[in-house]
């Protein structure tokens, strides 16, 4: 496994980065997500080497830094960090409470669609990228007993069911997909992160761009954001 990027780095690091949308009897979809640190300039040589470095941020990311602060806590080295959400994580790391944070997108300035603040209040930093993969959307639906696991859906289908436009899983749309295959007449619930979410960035960023009309006339501006807007 790659080494994480502290233990490449100049005694005294610090940076910064990262929440995941989950669906409800349930749904989520196939993104590649890239997480990277912010970290700030390395500190003076008075930094002592068993000082502990405390970091929050990406859940994405959170299985990577779990096995990476193993690894270093074996060697004498500290790292404390908490799963949290990319936005948290930044957030942290502006008002200066962490060493570093992670974070599955780069800070915004504003959020695009909900204009909130999202910067480092000056605090000088550095990205860092430390790793990259897959995000699925997840789902939970049952029939006689038995857990459906065969789901299908399109693109646009996901769009639709997350924007509330389709709401049962035997709407017709759904039935096509499946190839004819009617799934139960139970209502969907779509479960998405509470707060700045890497992920839901990147989900409504794909969203924006493959399926504008449909986001758009959902979220009331065809933008991407990290605060998913609830619509009931």
């Amino acid at each position: 496994m790659t080494r994480p990027w502290w233990e490449r780095n100049a005694m005294g690091v610090t940076r910064l980065w990262r929440s995941v949308r989950r669906p409800g009897a349930l749904l989520a979809a196939g993104l590649v997500i890239s997480a990277a640190t912010i970290a700030g300039p390395a500190a003076p040589a008075a930094f002592a080497a068993n000082e502990p470095l405390s970091g929050s941020g990406s859940s994405w990311s959170a299985n990577a830094m779990q096995q990476w602060t193993s690894d270093e806590s074996s060697r004498g080295v500290t790292v404390n960090f908490a799963s949290n959400s990319s936005g948290a994580g930044r957030q942290a790391f502006s008002v200066f409470q962490d060493d570093f944070a992670n974070s599955d997108i780069p800070y915004q300035g504003q959020d695009p669609l909900t204009g909130t603040y999202d910067a480092s209040n000056n605090r000088k930093f550095a990205y860092m990228p430390i790793i990259a993969g897959g995000t699925s959307l997840m789902y939970q639906l049952n029939q006689g007993g038995n857990r459906i696991v065969n789901l299908r859906l399109s693109g646009q289908t996901v769009a639709k069911t997350f924007t509330g436009v389709i709401k049962m899983w035997n709407d017709p749309q759904i039935t096509s997909d499946m190839n004819g295959q009617a799934l139960p007449a139970k209502r969907i619930q779509v479960i998405v992160a509470s707060g700045g979410s890497g992920t839901t960035a990147q989900f409504t960023d794909w969203m924006s761009k493959t399926y504008g009309s449909i986001w758009g006339s959902y979220a009331g501006a065809n933008q991407p954001t990290s605060y998913y807007p609830i619509n009931a």
